[in-house]
């Protein structure tokens, strides 16, 4: 079983289950899409990657996004590498696709601007093992900027680090060793169940005979209070406020 399907299993049990309504954007729904640069670990040999990706979420609390991502990248092995299978190892770019699983907080700074702090795993699924692409996978964190452009779209701006430790070692006849890639990435993401949730009322009509009785002179006049809309909840009592009545 592929190393990162766990944590993909994880991420879509906390999505089922952490899900209680009423709180402000708790619930909603976040789609997005973003490039990417990456800067591998000196030890891949690797030249730094540009690709893109996209990512999908759920705010599982108020202002705590459970996220995955996939992003993919076509790499340059740097040519002053020389491999070390012998030279039957020709291929010169690598695939990078880079699956991401996340949870994220975001701390408001201002009414349009969040602090976006995030922890959880990482895995690069290369195309191809060879010596200077092992796949493997390690925690990875995030630190970055949501600046809110509307109540539904937002622009991200953030920096990635990811421990890697290779999970192809067996393959292999040396070795692997673990790296850090650090990562840049820049995105639109659209949120979706934004606010929260609203309890509707019904409408009751309310009917109160009430006569107002005036003696001018030899005239008497009566003035009548018409009916008046109060808003309840269906099955609740309606309570109207104080009537005061003159004497006699």
């Amino acid at each position: 079983m592929p190393t990162h399907r766990i944590p993909a299993a994880v991420f879509v049990l906390a999505c089922t289950v952490s899900n209680p309504a009423g709180a402000q954007r708790q619930g909603a729904i976040e789609i997005g899409a973003f490039g990417r640069i990456t800067k591998f670990a000196d030890t891949l040999h690797l030249k730094p990657g540009i690709g893109g990706g996209g990512r999908a979420g759920i705010y599982i609390f108020r202002n705590v996004l459970a996220e995955m991502g996939l992003s993919y990248a076509e790499v340059d092995v740097d040519p002053r590498y020389k491999t070390g299978n012998l030279g039957r190892d020709t291929l010169r770019t690598v695939s990078h696709p880079l699956w991401g699983y996340r949870l994220t907080y975001n701390a408001p700074l201002s009414d349009d601007v969040k602090l976006m702090l995030g922890v959880g795993y990482a895995y690069d699924s290369y195309g191809r093992v060879r010596a200077v692409a092992p796949r493997g996978g390690g925690p990875q964190a995030l630190v970055g900027l949501r600046f809110v452009l509307n109540n539904r779209l937002s622009a991200r701006l953030e920096g990635t680090g990811s421990y890697i430790t290779p999970s192809d070692r067996a393959s292999l006849p040396y070795a692997r060793a673990t790296g850090v890639n650090l990562g840049a990435q820049a995105g639109l993401s659209l949120s979706f169940f934004t606010r929260a949730r609203t309890v509707m009322h019904d409408t009751v009509m309310v009917q109160i005979p009430t006569r107002v009785v005036e003696l001018r002179r030899d005239t008497i006049y009566l003035t009548r209070i018409d009916t008046v809309k109060v808003a309840a909840a269906t099955g609740r009592p309606v309570v109207v406020g104080t009537v005061n009545f003159a004497y006699n």
